[in-house]
């Protein structure tokens, strides 16, 4: 079957052969600045528009695309808006490993423990009720300011927590380390938010939220480049 669309997941050290294929074979390439600057797209790339919209896909029906996404373009990636608007004959997803799951292998901890979350383009405050005492939570962030955003939204809440940044995931620039005010970070990145046991709350009483990776809550637009 020839699909005219595929999703290709990539990390820092590139694509699988089967999605280099694909991108030697596209007309046009889709993703986040810094993804097409990695592949090389030149003339053939096309940023994400802001807000994130999947019309310009849509638009190259009948031509070869490749849409770029980071790890799993189903774990909060593109490929939900994508099946959704497209017929299955005409997308194929060749994944690469999530960060979250890379996050979780760093870290040492049971992903099916973990809750993982989107913040590309969803406000901290969709994490309060998840913040509950021995809590782990995986976040994606929107650009290397977003550590430091949240870690203010974490004092405002008065939530005793430990965090650690996590850069450029699977590639040779990966860099892990914990949270300073300080410090500078280089997108993409990820924080890990590791709620102290007994620790109290500022607010109404929350109840806890059962970790589940796979179904976790996302906000209507769980993605941005």
């Amino acid at each position: 079957m020839a699909y005219n669309h595929r999703l290709a997941g990539r990390r820092d050290r590139g694509l699988s052969p089967r999605a280099r294929r694909a991108l030697d074979e596209a007309s046009t390439i889709f993703g986040g600045p810094r993804h097409l600057e990695l592949v090389g797209a030149g003339a053939r790339g096309r940023a994400w528009p802001l807000p994130f919209s999947i019309a310009p896909v849509l638009a190259e029906r009948g031509r070869p695309s490749v849409v770029l996404a980071s790890g799993d373009p189903f774990h909060f990636g593109a490929g939900r808006a994508l099946a959704q608007a497209l017929p299955k004959g005409e997308w194929l997803s060749l994944p690469a490993p999530s960060t979250f799951a890379l996050a979780a292998n760093a870290l040492g901890w049971p992903l099916e423990d973990c809750l993982c979350r989107a913040l590309h383009a969803a406000p901290a405050q969709t994490i309060r009720e998840d913040l509950v005492p021995d809590a782990r939570l995986i976040l994606l962030m929107r650009d290397a300011q977003a550590p430091h955003q949240l870690a203010r939204q974490l004092a405002a809440w008065e939530i005793t927590a430990e965090i650690t940044v996590l850069e450029r995931l699977g590639g040779p620039h990966q860099r892990i380390l914990p949270y300073r005010a300080g410090d500078s970070f280089a997108a993409p990145v990820a924080v890990a938010v590791a709620v102290m046991a007994g620790a109290v709350f500022r607010g109404p009483p929350v109840a806890p939220r059962r970790a589940m990776p796979m179904t976790a809550r996302s906000p209507k637009r769980p993605f941005a480049p």
